[in-house]
């Protein structure tokens, strides 16, 4: 059988371990009996194809130095959890880190209602549109993009909303606009706002979002927005 699209003449070596377990195709031995490999670690197993697996194995002494670095890392755990046995206290932590991160949800959800109230009451009415163009502080790029879908029960009328953050050092913005207004969130997005940021995005005609490398350009986004409408 050719494999692996190679070119064969009309004998190919195989090799064979046991005629009733494994009889392998091979370019070519590297050894003159299976003594020499010595101690075998798989490292990884996966598919590649339907029906074809593919084990990646070391050998020797790269097997064994796998296996002492391994140790020592199960005995660093060990040091750091102060436990001999550090999977129970690994699973424990796993535990308290997913009740605290609930915890965090929470909290977060209600200071975002605040700080939706706080931004309502810096809204701009320009051209009969009502704007809000604010850089606020929030944990991800999914906090804003959240505030400005739910400005669409709190706003009446034609509304631009640009909101933007730094996060981790970098930028992110999300702009909504009404359902029937004039204006395209994605389109402001791609052709006013990720050049600023040094970025990319996108989204649909009322909700679209950015975010780039440059959070000094977040000043010129917001400015730009406020000139959409004039």
């Amino acid at each position: 059988m050719a494999l692996f699209g190679e070119k064969y003449g009309d004998k190919v070596r195989v090799v064979t371990m046991d005629k009733d377990y494994s009889i392998e195709l091979c370019g070519g031995t590297h050894v003159k009996s299976t003594n020499e490999i010595g101690f075998c670690k798989i490292i990884s197993e996966a598919a590649v194809g339907s029906g074809v697996r593919r084990i990646e194995v070391i050998t020797g002494e790269a097997a064994i130095n796998f296996v002492h670095e391994k140790l020592a890392l199960l005995d660093a755990i060990k040091s750091l959890t102060n436990n001999p046995n550090p999977i129970n206290v690994i699973q424990k932590l796993q535990i308290e880190n997913d009740s605290l991160q609930k915890q965090i949800e929470k909290l977060e959800a209600k200071q975002l209602v605040v700080l939706r109230q706080e931004l309502l009451q810096k809204k701009q009415i320009i051209n009969n549109t009502t704007v809000i163009a604010e850089m606020i502080e929030v944990s991800n790029a999914d906090a804003l993009k959240k505030m400005c879908h739910e400005f669409k029960t709190e706003i009446e009328g034609n509304y631009l909303i640009c909101l933007a953050a730094n996060i981790g050092g970098k930028a992110s913005v999300a702009v909504a606009v009404n359902d029937n207004s004039t204006l395209d969130a994605g389109k402001i997005i791609k052709e006013h706002i990720a050049l600023f940021i040094k970025g990319g995005g996108g989204g649909n005609k009322t909700l679209a979002t950015a975010g780039g490398t440059d959070v000094s350009g977040i000043g010129k986004v917001l400015e730009k927005i406020k000139g959409l409408v004039k």
